[in-house]
């Protein structure tokens, strides 16, 4: 069985830079947690079964045998034919850097699994409508089960930041902030660069797909983070318009919060709205389901973004938010405005990977070099910021894949535009061009494991055969 592709709808312009699913039972009361950030272990590999949705009660467990039979898992379709570029591959420059990752996903195709996949793409203006990680999570998800949407920042410094299947914004008085257009002047953003201060009554919001998204129309559990410090106020986590904690952010030092609410499977909508004077900052709020190990993507997608500007987050916090969203891959797809600081990445994004692998020890990094840019031939810099990402991703023990060869190497982008893929700015792709990309990406994903499989059949069986 293929992939099967989700309609497409045109995109709306970047700036600068579905079925219903039957209505739940009516929601009970959920279980609020406010807890302090300590470090967790990783969790041990997971996994699911196709076309079962992530809540769906699971079925009687298959014998260890008959679960530890080789996979062969198809690899989703791509568009294909004359004028479009070969598939692909990853580079793995690592000693089996991408292995992890893959048990992991044996897992989940196996139904062994405890917990989903979860990956984090790191993203720039690209990244930004979720048009690429949009698509990766609906192929993965209509496949293996919706897990629920991941990760949305509370903020929204630009008008283009819009996350596919799920509703998100912001009301009354606040003041968005990204490390790259919009910085703070500290470091206390988290994983994702953005966060929003809210006043007394200004409020973040998060809510499930409307009907007819093809995934995020359910949600078991919220997973709140905000900024604790000195000085700062209160704020309210009502769902479906209730209130369901109360939330004190003051601290003598900056450190990362955490709320956890628990709400039976279905829709449902989150506020996060500051009561208090003083000032509140929050980071965001993941959406997910528990009840089936499937794929969580999260999308960490900020306008303008360089490495430089990445490297302004606070290591310690992003050590405490990666304790509660455990990856199993971390995507890099952030080169394309390292043009302007080609000098400084090379140390800024080694460390950061480092930082990574302290935190996650087992997960897997995947550098993407930068999508081609040019209404005619390609833009000389992005060229050199292309044979650096292969080279630091060499130096790095990462893996590869190379976008700008994926689209079909020089002037590339120009066709795109042709072909309807981008918009005018020969910069940014559409939804049609954001699909295209992702689609590749997962083929090349998959194509790895197939690999993987042959040479480990009994990948993901582990678990299966525990008492």
């Amino acid at each position: 069985m293929r992939f099967a592709r989700a309609p497409l709808g045109l995109a709306a312009a970047l700036a600068a830079c579905s079925t219903a699913a039957p209505p739940p039972a009516p929601p009970g009361p959920p279980t609020t947690t406010a807890a302090p950030l300590a470090a967790t272990a990783k969790l041990a590999p997971v996994t699911a079964a196709a076309s079962t949705p992530a809540a769906a009660t699971a079925t009687t467990p298959a014998t260890a045998s008959a679960r530890c039979e080789p996979l062969h898992p198809e690899l989703p379709s791509i568009a294909s034919g004359p004028g479009e570029p070969p598939p692909e591959p990853l580079q793995d420059f690592g000693t089996g850097t991408l292995d992890p990752f893959y048990e992991h996903v044996a897992a989940v195709l196996r139904g062994t699994a405890t917990d989903h996949v979860r990956i984090g793409v790191y993203g720039d203006s690209n990244m930004t409508m979720d048009f690429i990680t949009g698509r990766m999570r609906r192929v993965l998800q209509e496949r293996h089960g919706d897990a629920g949407h991941g990760f949305v920042a509370a903020g929204q410094p630009w008008s283009h930041y819009r996350h596919m299947d799920v509703v998100h914004g912001t009301r009354g008085g606040v003041q968005p902030y990204a490390c790259s257009t919009d910085p703070t002047g500290d470091r206390s953003y988290g994983l994702g660069c953005i966060v929003v201060e809210a006043g007394s009554g200004g409020r973040s919001f998060f809510a499930t797909a409307e009907a007819g998204a093809p995934v995020g129309r359910s949600v078991d559990r919220f997973d709140v983070f905000y900024v604790k410090r000195k000085g700062y106020g209160s704020f309210e986590a009502r769902v479906d318009g209730v209130t369901r904690a109360t939330v004190d952010t003051a601290a003598a030092a900056d450190e990362l919060g955490f709320l956890r609410i628990e709400v039976d499977d279905g829709p449902h909508r989150l506020e996060l709205v500051a009561t208090t004077a003083a000032r509140v900052r929050l980071v965001g709020a993941a959406l997910e389901r528990t009840g089936k190990p499937s794929f969580v993507v999260d999308s960490f997608g900020v306008g303008s973004l360089n490495t430089q500007a990445q490297s302004r987050r606070s290591p310690e916090l992003n050590r405490q938010m990666y304790a509660r969203r455990p990856y199993d891959l971390l995507v890099y797809m952030t080169g394309a405005n390292d043009i302007f600081t080609l000098d400084v990445t090379p140390s800024l994004l080694g460390e950061m990977i480092a930082a990574d692998r302290r935190a996650l020890p087992q997960v897997a990094v995947l550098l993407v070099t930068p999508a081609d840019r040019g209404a005619g031939v390609s833009f000389p810099k992005t060229l050199e910021a292309v044979e650096q990402r292969r080279a630091l991703a060499r130096a790095n023990e990462t893996a590869l894949w190379d976008m700008w060869q994926a689209m079909g190497g020089m002037s590339s982008m120009s066709r795109f535009r042709l072909r309807d893929l981008s918009i005018e700015d020969a910069t940014h792709f559409n939804e049609k061009g954001g699909a295209w990309i992702a689609d590749r990406l997962v083929y090349a994903l998959w194509q790895g494991l197939a690999r993987y499989l042959e040479a480990h059949p009994r990948a993901g069986c582990e678990r299966a055969a525990a008492p």
